[in-house]
């Protein structure tokens, strides 16, 4: 069922219908930002390789975004706003939770690589 965002502030307000449907993009990151008047546009990627010694980073373009260069500006300010002591505490709290249960999954799973090694050489 579709659901409505309402957001209401001394600047302005809009009522925003968000379709059951609405395609979600996962991107790793930003290969390319241009801005110009009256609009600019971001490119959003996916990385199918990591860089090596010899060789770059191998990237997809996965989303092409042209909006409006105020409407850019705006999600800009509106991110610095959001952007709080708060909010990097909370991010980084979350960021070392998630290392440390990828550090104790990855601890586990050579814990239980050398038991199946120790058993393979026994023999059993």
């Amino acid at each position: 069922m579709p659901r409505k965002i309402e957001h209401r502030s001394e600047e302005s307000g809009f009522d925003c219908l968000v379709p059951d449907n609405l395609p979600e993009l996962y991107a790793d990151g930003v290969s390319s930002l241009q801005v110009g008047m009256p609009i600019s546009r971001i490119m959003f990627h996916a990385t199918t390789a990591d860089g090596e010694q010899d060789k770059p980073e191998q990237r997809v373009a996965k989303l092409s975004v042209v909006i409006p260069t105020v409407a850019l500006l705006e999600l800009v300010a509106n991110i610095a706003t959001e952007t709080g002591s708060d909010t990097a505490a909370a991010t980084n709290a979350a960021a070392k939770g998630f290392a440390e249960s990828v550090a104790a999954q990855i601890q586990r799973l050579a814990d239980i690589t050398e038991i199946y090694q120790r058993e393979k050489g026994s023999g059993l």
